[in-house]
């Protein structure tokens, strides 16, 4: 009696990727062409509004940068005119609505449902159609949510290296300033000291003998240091938050304010 050996199954050649992946890969790169397209002409479609809205694809699916904006105009408005600018139109509350509800409602739901159908799907083991309900679904909530959650990343730490520059530059004016201040006090007391006699203590006409007083040599904002000639005082300050950073200002016989002002370092 013979045996009859079977001879096992030839494997099938394994796929580098799924099939549900190539789906969705073309289906994002479909769609993400057409929002392009759309965007780029929107004078194609001159008769419906929302199409052309596209055109502002970045502000539209960003509701946040929209309001922004309108906080801008409206401050510039009230800085140039007094004014508080007019409440956003009805069309533009309508499409910030609609932005709001893509983003933050309309994609999360139709990733999840989308994800779950699909795994539905997947468990039953039905021979089921390569454009299915749940792949469309699902490619289209994560073009919704990821519009909006991928930028967040490079835009969070633009926005940290926004702000920290911006505290830089307002502390360092606010140093300039002070430094500025305390310089403008000592050229006054060089002039000071220059026109009382010297029976007084004076210079009687010379800046010859001026010196700077200990208290205003050391303050919190920086260092002073004065150059005394019988026509000039010159005046270096070297801030003290930032070093290297120095105000260098004259007093002159033949004029009564600061003159020859010059920054270096941070104030430049």
């Amino acid at each position: 009696m013979n045996q009859i050996t079977e001879q096992p199954p030839l494997s099938k050649p394994q796929r580098e990727f799924s099939q549900d992946f190539i789906v969705w890969l073309v289906t994002l790169t479909i769609v993400t062409l057409a929002i392009v397209f759309i965007g780029e002409h929107s004078d194609l479609f001159p008769g419906l509004y929302y199409v052309n809205a596209w055109n502002r694809l970045g502000f539209l699916i960003f509701p946040w940068m929209q309001a922004g904006s309108r906080t801008i105009v409206n401050g510039l408005e009230m800085f140039s005119s007094g004014h508080v600018g007019a409440l956003p139109v009805l069309s533009m509350r309508i499409e910030l609505l609609i932005s709001v509800l893509l983003v933050f409602i309309v994609g999360p739901t139709l990733l999840c449902f989308g994800w779950k159908k699909s795994t539905e799907e997947k468990v039953s083991g039905t021979l089921l159609p390569t454009w299915r309900g749940s792949t469309i679904m699902f490619s289209a909530g994560i073009i919704l949510t990821a519009s909006m959650a991928i930028p967040v990343i490079p835009g969070s730490i633009m926005q940290r290296i926004v702000s920290h520059q911006l505290r830089m530059a307002q502390a360092i004016q606010e140093n300039r300033d002070l430094i500025i201040n305390e310089a403008n006090v000592l050229v006054e007391k060089a002039h000071q000291y220059r026109v009382l006699p010297k029976e007084l203590q004076g210079g009687g006409g010379s800046f010859y003998g001026f010196k700077l007083a200990e208290e205003l040599t050391n303050t919190p904002n920086a260092t002073y240091t004065a150059t005394v000639t019988d026509e000039a005082v010159t005046i270096v300050a070297t801030s003290k938050p930032y070093p290297g950073t120095t105000v260098t200002v004259k007093a002159v016989s033949d004029f009564l304010y600061p003159r020859g002002w010059s920054f270096t370092g941070s104030f430049q």
